[in-house]
């Protein structure tokens, strides 16, 4: 095993070139890492080493192995690009498990000395509860709890292995390049904000730079080891999200209500992703020493719109 201690600089990423791989690339490379990115397509950047793979073909560059300290894994087919049909839900499974096994093989192959790796809040259900869930909590049965058992199962299965493991569940990540915002974005434009169903369902949200700065603690930690749920310490539903959006939007927009019904129609089962949702704790991690920048949606508002 290598020297597991605040020295460590290499960082090789799965997922790099996405919308928390790009910025959590240019956070670490602020603060001085060395950054490689595992990419299906090479890509040229003088600041980060790029090595061939494609998890679907168990196919990986393994000179990306050789001096890294820390894998961290973000890959995963977005589960609100296309409705979930037979074939699209079988791809967003795959691209998960597939890519987390080949690394975990990996990690025990060179005798890495950390593996984090995303997950998300799907691992308790698509449903809006009473419960407020932690990371002792069941989890769901629907169809993103059973693919996040799966995505986790490979991490787990090193608890044996000499390596330290952590495993951040997601909830609904807000960013200025991407993610939900970017979603909403032509609406807002047109000045028409929607309240999604009932409204009354939960947004467990987090600020991509509280969820960076979680990964950036859990390479740097060297005692953080485990499961921790990232999303901030606020409770809001949908009508409350909404309501912070236009107030801090640059264009004030009409609020409508669109009933569940139609996203039903318009989505399938997909439409559970935005009609349904519960309070996620983040105690755990905020016991762990970590402190969010943002708090509250009106500052995390704020600062992206």
């Amino acid at each position: 095993m290598k020297n597991n201690s605040s020295d460590r600089q290499n960082i090789l990423i799965a997922g790099g070139t996405g919308f928390i791989g790009r910025e959590l690339t240019k956070m670490l490379l602020e603060r001085g890492y060395n950054v490689s990115v595992l990419t299906r397509r090479l890509l040229k950047d003088s600041n980060i080493k790029y090595y061939l793979w494609n998890p679907d073909k168990h196919i990986v560059d393994d000179s990306a192995f050789t001096d890294t300290d820390c894998i961290i894994n973000l890959t995963g087919e977005n589960i609100g690009d296309k409705r979930w049909n037979r074939k699209q839900r079988e791809k967003i499974e795959k691209s998960r498990t597939d890519s987390i096994k080949l690394l975990t093989e990996h990690a025990v192959k060179y005798s890495i000395n950390t593996i984090i790796s995303a997950s998300a809040i799907g691992y308790y259900g698509t449903k809006t509860s009473p419960t407020i869930f932690n990371e002792e909590s069941e989890p769901g049965d629907d169809f993103l709890a059973t693919v996040c058992k799966k995505w986790e199962e490979p991490v787990n299965n090193l608890s044996n292995k000499d390596i330290r493991t952590v495993i951040v569940r997601t909830g609904v990540v807000l960013g200025k390049n991407g993610g939900t915002i970017k979603k909403l974005k032509p609406m807002l434009n047109k000045h028409i904000a929607t309240i999604m169903g009932s409204g009354l369902q939960y947004v467990p949200w987090i600020h991509i730079t509280d969820l960076c700065n979680i990964y950036i603690k859990a390479i740097e930690d060297i005692n953080l080891q485990g499961i921790f749920n990232a999303t901030a310490p606020e409770h809001i539903t949908n009508i409350d999200f909404t309501k912070a959006l236009n107030k801090h939007n640059c264009k004030k927009s009409v609020i409508i209500r669109i009933p569940g019904l139609v996203f039903r129609i318009a989505m399938g089962k997909m439409s559970s992703i935005v009609l349904k949702g519960s309070r996620i704790s983040s105690d755990k991690i905020t016991t762990r020493g970590y402190t969010f920048i943002y708090n509250d949606i009106n500052s995390a508002l704020i600062n992206l719109l």
